[in-house]
């Protein structure tokens, strides 16, 4: 054998959960909205159980942990990922302008100050005149 070639593993595990389980699981997910890992389990097992669902046999005894890893495999999130454009507003955010005090003698314009490892200081004011 050459020194070069990678080695496969001398026995790996058989994998016990399909493409199909983790598709199912996805869209589980998707129709419950990721409830906890105890509660999804609860609910695999009693569709199995109680229901009768053959397709839910091998994900009615997974365990909670078990449940997680399959979570975050990415055939999992290739069913469950979905992309949705950002919505602009109407709201300006972050503009730069004079306020407006309708008649009311100046402006209180607070700036927070990052002091890295010393004691927090919670806020500094400075009281700001706005000239026109």
């Amino acid at each position: 054998m050459d020194r070069c070639s990678p080695r496969l593993p001398a026995s790996s595990f058989p994998q016990r959960y399909t493409r199909a389980d983790i598709g199912l699981l996805a869209t589980f997910d998707a129709a419950h909205q990721n409830l906890s890992g105890l509660a999804t389990r609860r609910i695999l097992e009693r569709e199995y159980r109680q229901y009768g669902k053959p397709e839910y046999e091998r994900l009615s005894t997974i365990s909670v942990a078990h449940l997680y890893n399959l979570r975050q495999q990415p055939r999992y999130w290739d069913r469950r990922l979905s992309y949705t454009r950002t919505r602009s507003t109407a709201v300006a955010i972050g503009e730069r302008r004079c306020p407006h005090p309708q008649g009311q003698p100046g402006c209180l314009r607070v700036d927070t100050v990052h002091q890295g490892m010393r004691p927090p200081v919670k806020a500094s004011t400075t009281s700001t005149r706005w000239l026109r």
